[in-house]
């Protein structure tokens, strides 16, 4: 379901930047996006680098997460970093503008309140709040139907709906019946989101609602949640960092490293897409298999599956510094560094 993410414009020299660094390339980086890059190699290097612009909060939000610190935050991706480090502090941080709900819902959640909502996305997580607690919340705006929907599921009914979001009533419908559904449109993540939560997992998440509904589901599940917004992937690698994961991973190999965390909590993972061999293979190994790879991905699951059987395997490229650190860290090791990768390993 979940579409493959996609970075596209001025923001993908942002998160390629930090993928670049991550794998120990630069990307493929220009113009104004320049200093962005640089920030991330200068962090890789203990300093902080030269930031100029509107990139500039983002770059040494990260800087500052990752050295413990709150960094020097201004515009709109403030509430973003501040949720961040006010959640992995367990603290309530400072929200300001339209990502205030959503992060004051995920910190609400976690202490057990309702949270203060405002905004777009009041309805979407007072609804979760409403039935993570047995309740139905209050619903407003263009959300009402969706979450309607949700509510008359676990109330036994139907509820009210019309238009475009037949499909996310019908989701919820077919849901309670035992299968999916038929999803469509912009609302598919979220009722996705509510039925995988429901199931006791995450659900395949995509769009840009994936990350509100994903902070819900996370929370639910005892951990500080996913952030939201299309920086998703650099705030999650520091979460996951935080939270004793794989190191920091963004981007594609996303799926890859989530694999081998879920795989180790004794899930599958959350994969979709073209990481769909990576996902099956970590599901075959985890029965006993040894599933089957294809493509470029045959070295990253070959490694893991090997790892998860005592082997080390034969890793080459660019992948060769993701997968030793994941295969060291499983160890209770740094993994094996070199060059300009040493920085990455010594973070683990």
């Amino acid at each position: 379901c979940g579409a493959r993410a996609t970075h596209a414009g001025r923001y993908r020299t942002i998160i390629r930047a930090v993928l670049g660094n991550s794998q120990g390339g630069t990307g493929q980086l220009s113009g104004e996006h320049k200093t962005t890059l640089r920030a991330t190699q200068g962090n890789s290097q203990d300093d902080t680098g030269h930031l100029a612009g509107r990139y500039r909060t983002i770059i040494r939000a990260v800087l500052g997460n990752s050295q413990g610190g709150a960094g020097h935050l201004a515009g709109r991706y403030r509430t973003i970093i501040r949720a961040t480090q006010g959640t992995s502090q367990g603290g309530t941080g400072q929200l300001s503008g339209r990502y205030w709900a959503t992060l004051r819902a995920a910190q609400g959640n976690s202490q057990g309140g309702a949270g203060q909502l405002s905004g777009r996305y009041w309805a979407t997580l007072r609804a979760a709040q409403g039935n993570s607690q047995g309740g139905a919340g209050q619903l407003s705006g263009r959300y009402w139907a969706t979450l309607r929907a949700a509510q008359g599921n676990s109330q036994g009914g139907t509820g009210q709906f019309s238009g475009r979001r037949r499909a996310t009533v019908r989701a919820v419908l077919g849901n309670s019946q035992g299968d999916t559904g038929h999803l469509a449109g912009r609302y598919r993540t979220i009722i996705r989101a509510v039925l995988g939560n429901s199931q006791g997992d995450t659900g395949h998440l995509a769009g840009r609602y994936r990350t509100i509904i994903r902070a819900v589901l996370g929370n639910f599940q005892g951990d500080t949640g996913h952030l939201a917004g299309r920086y998703r992937t650099i705030i999650r690698a520091v979460l996951g960092n935080s939270q004793g994961g794989a190191g920091q991973l963004a981007g594609r190999y996303r799926t890859i490293i989530r694999a081998v965390l879920g795989n180790s909590q004794g899930g599958a993972g959350q994969l979709s897409g073209r990481h769909r061999a990576p996902r099956r293979a970590v599901q075959d190994n985890y029965q006993g298999g040894a599933g089957q790879l294809s493509g470029r991905y045959k070295t990253i699951l070959r490694a893991v599956l090997g790892n998860s059987q005592g082997g080390e395997e034969q890793l080459f490229g660019r992948y060769r510094t993701v997968l030793m650190a994941v295969l060291g860290n499983f160890q209770g090791g740094t993994g094996q560094f070199s060059g300009r990768h040493r920085a990455t390993g010594g973070t683990e």
